[in-house]
């Protein structure tokens, strides 16, 4: 467990290069973002709904976590009597917005610039700048799960995007 420099409490998966997941054509019910909107963010949150036949693989991801976790618990939460299940964040999301039920979606984190920016190919493998609007297209992902962080009293994985093909409707 490490503090990165912003404070927050990380974990890092796998070695340094984490664990890969691919996701096959889906799309991005929210488009990408912050919870706040902000338009200077360098970091964005990018919904992608899970397709059914990853659905298995993200529960097992999740069951492995939280062992992994309840195995050391005074290593990775400083205590011994925490419930790892009821802090953990399942990578699972459901979404409810009035009376609109959303597919599951996996949260992911992309990087729009710098040095670990997600890199967007066609279809045909070619270098392309993002869309415009992620949930006009579909994407094929190449996911990372790089970290577990702590905060807020609860834990979960950092999905990361490191390339994606984007497939214009």
């Amino acid at each position: 467990v490490s503090t990165s420099g912003r404070g927050n409490r990380i974990a890092a998966i796998s070695g340094k290069d984490g664990a890969i997941v691919r996701i096959p054509k889906t799309t991005s019910p929210f488009g990408a973002g912050t919870f706040n909107q902000d338009p200077t963010a360098t970091r964005l949150n990018l919904d992608l709904v899970i397709p059914d036949s990853l659905l298995d693989t993200l529960r097992a991801i999740d069951q492995f976590a939280v062992q992994a976790l309840s195995a050391d618990k005074k290593h990775y939460f400083s205590k011994e009597n925490i419930d790892v299940q009821s802090v953990y964040k399942s990578c699972i999301c459901e979404h409810v917005k009035g009376e609109k039920v959303y597919s599951p979606t996996i949260r992911c984190k992309i990087n729009p610039t710098g040095s670990s920016a997600v890199r967007h190919w066609t279809p045909d493998r070619q270098l392309r700048d993002a869309p415009d609007d992620y949930r006009e297209c579909f994407i094929e992902a190449m996911v990372v799960a790089r970290s577990i962080y702590f905060m807020g009293g609860s834990c979960g994985i950092v999905f990361d995007i490191t390339d994606m093909i984007i497939h214009e409707r």
